[in-house]
């Protein structure tokens, strides 16, 4: 969306089954990454959301100013309500996705 690009970050990925791995107690993040300069590099990231309940986001779709996160077992709408480019409101789309590990369930959206 406006040129820019949208990460699911994932430094929490399986802390369980990694526990010599650095992990952030205020969870991943949802990144937004821009090239303010036109040189083809990013220079400027904005967290739009960050929290435990994000933690290795598999997939993202942004429409408008809605976006939805994918974090099994769970599926999230985030909306910016006034352009700043933070979540100011977060609601559960749907739960209960089941699959052998997280990584097997639900991923990125396509409209």
């Amino acid at each position: 969306a406006k040129g820019r690009v949208w990460v699911c970050e994932a430094f929490n990925y399986r802390f369980d089954l990694n526990p010599g791995n650095p992990t952030r107690d205020e969870g991943d993040r949802i990144l937004i990454l821009e090239d303010t300069d036109g040189d083809g590099k990013a220079d400027k990231e904005t967290v739009f959301y960050q929290g435990t309940d994000v933690n290795a986001a598999l997939g993202i779709a942004v429409l408008g100013n809605r976006v939805i996160v994918s974090c099994s077992p769970n599926v999230f709408v985030f909306t910016d309500e006034n352009g700043d480019d933070k979540a100011d409101k977060k609601e559960l789309l749907f739960t209960n996705i089941d699959g052998e590990q997280s990584d097997h369930a639900v991923h990125a959206f396509l409209f």
